[in-house]
């Protein structure tokens, strides 16, 4: 998937999505000069190995996903489909 499409799908904005991976270390396929493109499953486990937050910062855990959820509402309510993938990307 494209950068937009895999900042979507992880619910990020594009620079965040650029921070994450460049913190991450998880480039991209070059599929030529300037087209690259994440897989799906590369995603899913960065998603997997980041670090979770222990019993003292469950409060900002829960913030953390209230704002996620909150991100998610907004973007069903301007009519960004919900799953990046139902669109063909």
């Amino acid at each position: 998937m494209d950068e937009a499409t895999a900042a979507a799908y992880l619910q990020l904005s594009r620079r965040s999505l650029r921070r994450l991976l460049a913190r991450e270390r998880l480039g991209p396929l070059q599929l030529g000069l300037r087209l690259r493109r994440w897989r799906r499953t590369d995603l899913d486990a960065l998603l997997e190995r980041l670090p979770l937050l222990g019993s003292a910062g469950d409060q900002a855990a829960e913030a953390a996903l209230a704002a996620v959820d909150r991100r998610a509402l907004r973007h069903r309510r301007q009519g960004v489909a919900a799953d990046p993938a139902s669109s063909g990307a």
